[in-house]
């Protein structure tokens, strides 16, 4: 389903929702995995609480062959999601969001798992759903009107 609601909002904007958009759409052609970039996504949207972000995301991450179980894990920010690249990459994802004002986190446990170019748009991915968040925080938001496909 595409967020109709999101692009009305950035429409709003001058000159933004174009950048913005494709920046987006980035993410689908990256170091990362599509099962991965959406558990990063539901991560954020869980841990920032926006129903909008877990709306749309919900559906990708189980198109991507992502298990009921694992997704649930994720968005009930569960410690332990059943693997130790995904439990690190969790933990990695809750301190980012969680830790804006302070230090980075450190990437140690992380480079276990992922290479250095998987962290840079790991981090890249955190930071553009934690604005979207807020963005869409702001404006009130809300998800669409789900239809009978639009279910997981």
């Amino acid at each position: 389903m595409l967020p109709l609601e999101l692009t009305r909002g950035l429409l709003m904007t001058r000159s933004s929702a174009t950048h913005y958009l494709s920046l987006g759409r980035s993410f689908h052609d990256s170091w990362l995995t599509a099962a991965t970039r959406e558990l990063i996504i539901l991560r954020v949207g869980a841990v920032t609480r926006t129903r909008y972000e877990l709306f749309h995301h919900l559906p990708q991450a189980s198109a991507c062959g992502v298990s009921d179980e694992v997704i649930d894990k994720v968005v009930a920010n569960a410690q332990s999601v059943g693997s130790a690249d995904l439990d690190a990459l969790m933990l990695f994802v809750d301190q980012l969001v969680g830790g804006v004002q302070g230090a980075a986190p450190s990437t140690e446990t992380l480079q276990k798992y992922y290479s250095n170019n998987e962290i840079a748009e790991i981090a890249l991915i955190v930071g553009h759903y934690v604005m979207t968040s807020l963005f869409i925080k702001v404006l009130g938001i809300q998800p669409e009107e789900p239809t009978p496909t639009d279910q997981r």
